[in-house]
């Protein structure tokens, strides 16, 4: 009886969520479009439990769950955070949604980029999609502009560029950020998440771009001879 008047009992609701894991109501598409419910296990366990050790040490003895990811990484999402620009938790969100191989690969990415700029004196930049299940893909750009160029210099050339990508992919959202000429310091976050439109300037943007089946997959590497596609 309980379980069958959550959708209409917000009481209920609050009562399960206390004293249960976690319950994920399904709606079933059958004839009688009834409702099911189902138990996952809770996903916060170590925080719960590290909680319970704040509220009652005597009783409860827990060590503070912390998140292990690649420091890096994690020091590039501090510093999206520390911008404070449009898009930085979307942003951050998503650099820490891969997994351990591609979160190192994302958090080499400026530092690769650097060694390139300094090789031939010119910007460089990656694209990365993510796809997602809903289809609300988001698109991730790290750029390291020339050591001869300022910031205002490079946000003049990456910003149509983002709103170009984005618009060849059909991205739900996209970011780029962009570092120094030695890729250590991000200098500034750009971020887009205007619906797509038809848009007839943009198609001729696209048109100059390297289309999507000839992009690598891969950042090039400082010797190597393969070349970023734009």
């Amino acid at each position: 009886m309980l379980l069958n008047s959550l959708e209409h009992d917000p009481q209920q609701v609050i009562f399960l969520q206390l004293r249960a894991p976690f319950f994920m109501i399904d709606t079933a598409r059958g004839p009688n479009q009834r409702e099911s419910a189902r138990l996952v296990s809770s996903q916060t366990r170590p925080l719960d439990n590290w909680y319970q050790t704040k509220r009652s040490p005597d009783v409860h003895t827990a060590d503070k769950p912390r998140f292990v990811g690649d420091q890096p990484l994690l020091r590039l999402v501090d510093m999206i955070a520390a911008t404070e620009h449009a898009g930085w938790l979307s942003t951050g969100s998503s650099l820490l949604e891969g997994n351990g191989r591609v979160q190192k690969e994302f958090g080499r990415y400026a530092t690769d980029l650097a060694k390139l700029v300094r090789r031939d004196r010119r910007h460089h930049s990656i694209t990365h999609v993510m796809g997602d299940k809903s289809g609300k893909h988001t698109l991730l750009v790290w750029a390291c502009h020339g050591p001869n160029e300022d910031i205002e210099t490079a946000v003049s050339y990456l910003s149509p560029y983002l709103r170009a990508k984005k618009h060849q992919t059909g991205a739900y959202r996209a970011a780029c950020m962009v570092f120094d000429a030695k890729g250590r310091q991000l200098e500034r976050l750009l971020y887009d998440n205007m619906p797509a439109v038809p848009d007839s300037d943009l198609d001729e943007s696209v048109a100059r771009l390297v289309p999507l089946e000839r992009m690598t997959r891969k950042v090039p590497r400082p010797g190597r001879s393969r070349t970023t596609g734009r």
